[in-house]
């Protein structure tokens, strides 16, 4: 499910061109892996979280990494959020890609990315910004 919720963090950043033109390739990967860490982890979100092996091979810091990693996961809780509406199409979308159980496990039926976990997430993150 990891791999799932990192590319799911990932395809969230392509509808906004300025995450493309703005942010690195490894950037970008980084921070899709410290949000999908912070999720797979019970919300935690510490230092810790992200390892020197992580600093190491990303070449990234954790502080650097979490306003893009805030970011993703209020994504997240935008499409786990039920009360909204969808008419963003590409929310809608990413809801429908991540909700295919043949293509992607069902990553969004799943309890560990719920729009209450996901907003424990967000409250964890928060905290480091």
């Amino acid at each position: 499910m990891f791999y799932e919720l990192a590319n799911f963090f990932m395809d969230s950043l392509v509808p906004n061109l300025n995450h493309w033109i703005e942010l690195t390739t490894d950037f970008r990967a980084a921070g899709c892996v410290l949000a999908a860490l912070v999720i797979h982890n019970n919300s935690v979100c510490s230092e810790e979280l992200w390892t020197r092996t992580l600093v190491y091979y990303s070449g990234w810091e954790f502080s650097e990494l979490i306003p893009l990693a805030k970011a993703l996961i209020q994504t997240l809780v935008k499409v786990q959020d039920n009360r909204q509406s969808m008419s963003r199409s590409k929310l809608c979308e990413l809801k429908q890609k991540y909700t295919s159980v043949s293509r992607h496990r069902g990553l969004l039926q799943q309890s560990l990315v719920s729009e209450k976990q996901a907003r424990k997430a967000l409250l964890t993150v928060s905290e480091f910004s």
